[in-house]
């Protein structure tokens, strides 16, 4: 039962998992864009009228036994090409079997059918990152220019400048044939072995004294907030802060429109009495409130 909400409209997306999705604009359109999960790459509704979505897709994965893709995340992002808008999104990937996909997939869907671009991933043995759970691309002056991505195997974030994206080869491995260059990184001194990983990253400009503000969501680490300039380029950035409750594994964060405070989300917290969504100030960390499961919200695990 939804409560405080008025029912516009529900489409069938033809496909079960229901994954993260961005919004994008061509002229006066408003498309949705949807992930897939391991069924499909993207989904793409029209929803210029709320009340009468169109549908375009499910887009799947040709090549045969691509079904050990899997699709967490997409985001939209648009660059001018001689002269003209091209709009695209950006597929986070991982391999549930070593014959899926994996690394970041850039499509352009300006028009009705979309072109595959590049995929991008770093294959360095000392270094290799491929798998990709979650991505964020900032936008630099109105164009998409910082790839932020989650580097499964190496535990950390990865920053890729994707500048002239048209410009990229079909297959873009940073380490050896890509225009694309790894710029920034950043990594936890509490992040060893495999029992630690970047989960989701939001990147904010806040404007002001705050400025731009990477906010990674590092699990058993908490949220470490960066500064952007520090990674775009930099390997090895001081945080601003570090947010970590007790007991709680931090899979998703969000801030407050001026960097004040940050909205931290634990998706394994399920019980009675547990607070799976706090709020934080962020200087100096303290926390202000929470939703506590069975008391402010029904006993339901949070998801982003």
């Amino acid at each position: 039962t939804l409560r405080g909400v008025a029912f516009v409209n529900a489409q069938d997306n033809q496909i079960c998992t229901s994954a993260d999705l961005d919004t994008y604009r061509i002229g006066s359109r408003t498309f949705v864009v949807q992930a897939g999960g391991e069924e499909a790459a993207f989904v793409i509704t029209d929803v210029t009228n709320p009340a009468s979505p169109i549908r375009v897709g499910p887009f799947t994965w040709a090549r045969r036994g691509a079904k050990g893709t899997y699709t967490p995340d997409v985001k939209a992002f648009s660059q001018t090409v001689d002269g003209m808008t091209r709009q695209y999104v950006a597929l986070s990937l991982e391999r549930l079997r070593l014959n899926g996909f994996c690394g970041v997939v850039v499509f352009d869907v300006t028009t009705a059918t979309p072109v595959f671009e590049t995929q991008i991933y770093k294959n360095t043995p000392s270094d290799f990152w491929c798998d990709v759970h979650n991505s964020f691309v900032e936008d630099i002056g109105g164009e998409g220019r910082y790839l932020y991505a989650t580097a499964d195997a190496q535990n950390d974030m990865r920053v890729v400048d994707i500048a002239n994206v048209a410009d990229f080869p079909g297959t873009c491995d940073i380490a050896t044939n890509c225009a694309a260059k790894e710029i920034g990184r950043y990594k936890a001194p509490t992040a060893v072995n495999n029992d630690n990983y970047v989960h989701d990253v939001t990147v904010i400009n806040h404007g002001g004294t705050a400025g731009r503000r990477v906010y990674v969501s590092y699990w058993d680490t908490g949220l470490v907030i960066l500064n952007a300039t520090d990674v775009t380029p930099g390997m090895s950035p001081t945080p601003i802060a570090r947010i970590d409750p007790p007991g709680f594994l931090t899979h998703h964060a969000f801030a407050s429109a001026d960097g004040t405070f940050a909205f931290l989300q634990d998706e394994i917290l399920d019980q009675n009495g547990d607070a799976p969504v706090q709020m934080w100030r962020v200087d100096p960390p303290t926390l202000v409130d929470s939703l506590v499961l069975g008391t402010d919200v029904p006993v339901n695990p949070a998801h982003n």
